[in-house]
């Protein structure tokens, strides 16, 4: 089976992975798709699709599962849910940043990522300073293709309410005509159309896409 049409997905439980996961599937460009996830996702009965439950703090035990082309990295979770700022890095930094040196390692041309509007490593604000620091670190590893996406706030259904978040899309939606393109929320199934898009484009330098160009996917 062709490197080149193999991806590895991260983070296909969440909003944005999980509809990685639905297009890839269907995609008859993508032969394989491989999986690590911390638990497991039920009803995925396709041979496309190879399922691994990892213990990403043990990345490194892992290394012979990171062989595709391409990797699409979703991760991604709240101070909130995480508990602590330490394991919202480990999640949003730490893994992320972990798989792509195994998989620059292991010969990976393309490594797609999904950050944040406002991204930046200088910033301020602690989530955005972290997506901005994992940017960095990514284009320090000088893959042939980098492709980062910025989305700003995410439409969609999450499996769990983030109340903050749904008062924030209620005021977004509502005010959306007075909100600039490069601020508006942007659904969660165009930032995934882009990604597997992308993976597709074997094009070498590195794509830098802002939440207003997603809204094209």
């Amino acid at each position: 089976m062709k490197k080149s049409k193999s991806v590895l997905l991260l983070g296909a439980t969440g909003l944005v992975g999980s509809k990685c996961l639905d297009l890839l599937i269907n995609d008859n460009e993508i032969e394989r798709v491989e999986l690590l996830t911390r638990r497991e996702i039920p009803g995925l009965n396709t041979p496309k699709v190879n399922q691994h439950i990892i213990d990403f703090d043990k990345i490194h035990e892992h290394k012979n599962l990171i062989d595709t082309y391409v990797v699409i990295c979703a991760l991604g979770t709240t101070i909130k849910k995480a508990g602590s700022r330490l394991n919202f890095y480990k999640v949003d930094h730490q893994y992320p940043v972990s798989v792509a040196e195994i998989a620059k390692e292991n010969g990976t041309s393309h490594f797609i990522v999904v950050t944040s509007m406002g991204a930046d490593a200088n910033s301020r604000i602690f989530y955005n300073r972290v997506k901005g620091e994992v940017e960095i670190a990514l284009h320090e590893l000088k893959f042939k293709t980098l492709t980062i996406l910025r989305p700003s706030m995410l439409l969609g259904k999450r499996g769990e309410e983030r109340s903050g978040e749904k008062l924030g899309k209620i005021l977004m939606k509502t005010f959306d005509f007075l909100i600039p393109s490069k601020y508006k929320a942007v659904n969660a199934e165009k930032v995934a159309s882009a990604a597997v898009e992308f993976s597709k484009n074997d094009l070498p330098g590195e794509n830098i896409i802002e939440s207003d160009q997603l809204q094209k996917y």
